[in-house]
């Protein structure tokens, strides 16, 4: 039996198999059986996967998967507003230049965010 445990995690799968073969998998809620499927293929796991992952970021964050994206796309858009604010001469701009720690962190997360570079 292999499973998939996160310490902080409520959300675990584990795959089912008589010792020569995979049966299927299982999925828990704590120790409660969320679901269970029987003739498994790689997609099936990947989705437990996917479906124990969502339900461990439901569980630290109080979020949805969906919420955090939008969540995300804010804060984006906000630090990006910030930056460009900085980068026109603002006041900021005489506490912070481009070579502050602050700054390059910021760069770095739009860059991370975005998929370019930063």
């Amino acid at each position: 039996m292999s499973t998939n445990n996160a310490a902080h995690t409520q959300w675990r799968y584990e795959e089912l198999h008589d010792g020569r073969e995979s049966l299927g998998l299982r999925v828990y809620h704590g120790d409660d059986i969320a679901c269970s499927i029987f003739g498994c293929g790689v997609a099936d796991f990947d989705n437990a996967r996917l479906f124990t992952e969502a339900g461990t970021v439901v569980h630290e964050t109080g979020l949805t998967p969906r919420q955090l994206a939008e969540q995300r796309a804010e804060l984006l858009e906000a630090l990006r507003g910030i930056m460009h604010y900085a980068g026109m001469g603002a006041s900021v701009c005489d506490v912070y230049t481009k070579e502050e720690p602050a700054f390059i962190a910021a760069y770095a997360a739009i860059a991370k965010a975005t998929g370019s570079a930063a």
